[in-house]
């Protein structure tokens, strides 16, 4: 996972290049070589200097007083699956805000309007200020159409959009 050679480890210290100052992982090997063993994630680093994310299992190791002198620890390299769930997050993100979403004009549709208002008056009920909102018509899309042509519909929807954006 680190393309670290045997060589390039045996006789040196694992955190100067492995996991130098600043590793999320270096905490988790000093509890464990202070004689707490756990699990956690922590980063370390390939021999190219990219960050890979690492599930640790670390076990401290005892001498015969009971004292830890040493530590085993076992990681799992977690760093496609993190980056494939924070992708996965983005996606359904993504996909719920299209769904509350005209895509003509960009503004809320019915359900995403609904989820707005419920939010906007709650939040107004827990500060005790008044709200309001303001209902705007526009000529049914169909007729618009009919009258003037799809394109020149769709024209004038996207006006109102923008022109209820601008405020």
């Amino acid at each position: 996972v680190t393309g670290w050679a045997r060589g390039d480890l045996v006789g040196a210290a694992w955190d100067e290049g492995i996991a130098p100052a600043g590793c999320s992982s270096r905490a988790l090997f000093a509890e464990a070589l202070g004689g707490r063993g756990g699990q956690g994630e922590g980063e370390l680093f390939t021999c190219h200097g990219d960050r890979r994310r690492i599930r640790w299992d670390v076990v401290p190791l005892r001498d015969g007083a009971g004292r830890s002198d040493g530590l085993v620890a076992i990681g799992l390299d977690v760093t496609d699956h993190t980056q494939a769930s924070r992708e996965r997050g983005r996606l359904a993100h993504a996909l719920a805000a299209t769904i509350e979403q005209d895509p003509l004009t960009g503004l809320p549709n019915r359900r995403g309007f609904l989820r707005a208002a419920g939010h906007a008056v709650r939040v107004a009920a827990r500060q005790r200020r008044p709200d309001a909102v303001l209902a705007v018509r526009v000529l049914p899309a169909a007729a618009l159409h009919a009258a003037h042509g799809a394109a020149a519909g769709d024209d004038a929807l996207c006006a109102v959009a923008e022109s209820l954006r601008a405020g």
